[in-house]
């Protein structure tokens, strides 16, 4: 009889066992949300190099993933803007749109680096340009290797945006959360809610420091209680090495990531997102960048089986691109 009660006792645990393992999982699968809203902010200069960054995306994503993917057009001709839908594939959709600079004419003009163009600006205005709620916005000069959707579905519901921080001198940036805006996951409707772009864009006319189009005024009004770090591994920087992690505070910068990936190799080899910031582009022939730049060829090829490396001195300001 005892054991017959036992076995009862068994039978029901495991039953609720069973049914409460079947409603985790089933709200895990409510929850998850497979629609990624991308965005990418190019004008002719940088067309070429957009298309690589969106087609290693699509290429890399899940095939459950479903990506939306905008692309802002600035000063661009319609058939210029329409060469993006050609990489369209299964749940990767390409929406264009078309801006120019009178729609930023309230914002100064300001001498920049030679690689970095006055569409850089338009990032001030996204909340007012789009409709969506929360989008993920990439650089052109990014190559991407895995699927988005877990960085996208990083809760910012309470936070301006998430982003990664930089690894620099602390004499550099003291005492700051000072982060990259070549990948940041905006919550567009809190930018809505406090008029975020006017304020940037009045922070912006009255910046005398001009060394940055739009990351200075980023950081200078966005700080840190409203911002989510995220894993390096979403912005991998290309300059990154283990001669700089030696020499700033990468372990303390990061962490607790960097526990994950205490050596920039370890951080290289589970990189989502290379970004090749600054003077060194995987395009340039005799480029300095080294972060997966063979691989980077592959997919300009992908794009254009006719690809090949350009002549550009960014540094000293020299060619076209």
């Amino acid at each position: 009889m005892k054991n017959k009660h036992l076995i009862l006792i068994v039978c029901v645990i495991l039953l609720f066992l069973i049914t409460m393992f079947t409603v985790f999982l089933y709200k895990k699968n409510i929850n998850q949300n497979y629609d990624v809203h991308l965005l990418f902010n190019t004008d002719r200069n940088y067309k070429e190099f957009t298309k690589i960054a969106i087609k290693s995306a699509i290429v890399n994503k899940k095939p459950d993933s479903i990506y939306h993917i905008n692309v802002l057009c600035v000063e661009m001709k319609k058939e210029e803007c329409n060469e993006f839908k050609s990489l369209e594939a299964k749940n990767a959709k390409i929406k264009v749109v078309m801006k120019n600079f009178s729609d930023i004419s309230d914002i100064k003009n300001y001498e920049i680096p030679h690689y970095v163009t006055r569409t850089d600006l338009f990032k001030f205005i996204f909340s007012e340009i789009f409709d969506e709620s929360k989008m993920l916005y990439i650089d052109s000069d990014t190559l991407i290797l895995g699927d988005l959707r877990d960085l996208y579905n990083t809760d910012i519901s309470d936070k301006f945006l998430a982003a990664v921080l930089k690894m620099e001198p602390e004499s550099y940036y003291p005492k700051r959360y000072y982060f990259n805006c070549g990948v940041m996951l905006f919550n567009l409707d809190k930018f809505r809610e406090v008029g975020m772009s006017k304020i940037l864009i009045s922070a912006k006319n009255n910046d005398m420091q001009r060394g940055y189009q739009t990351q200075r005024v980023f950081n200078e009004f966005i700080s840190l209680y409203k911002i989510k770090k995220l894993s390096p591994i979403y912005n991998d920087i290309d300059r990154w090495n283990d001669e700089y992690k030696k020499k700033y505070n990468y372990l303390g910068t990061y962490f607790p990531y960097s526990l994950r990936y205490p050596t920039i190799k370890e951080l290289d080899k589970h990189a989502v997102i290379i970004h090749y910031a600054g003077t060194q582009k995987p395009w340039i022939k005799n480029t300095e960048a080294k972060k997966y730049v063979k691989e980077y060829i592959k997919y300009a090829k992908m794009v254009n089986s006719k690809f090949q490396p350009l002549n550009i001195d960014y540094e000293n300001k020299k060619g076209k691109i």
